[in-house]
């Protein structure tokens, strides 16, 4: 995982220029998550 990547959402997050911008950044965040789960799940 990209450190910028997370940061650039975190940027996104806090400072939301457009309102789907931040919809967007919340299902990204989403998607991030379910990744990261799936990963775990397998490794188990």
């Amino acid at each position: 995982m990209c450190y910028g990547f997370f940061g650039l959402i975190f940027l996104q997050l806090t400072f939301p220029r457009k309102p789907d911008t931040l919809i967007l950044s919340k299902h990204i965040l989403l998607t991030l998550k379910r990744a990261v789960y799936d990963t775990k799940h397998e490794e188990v």
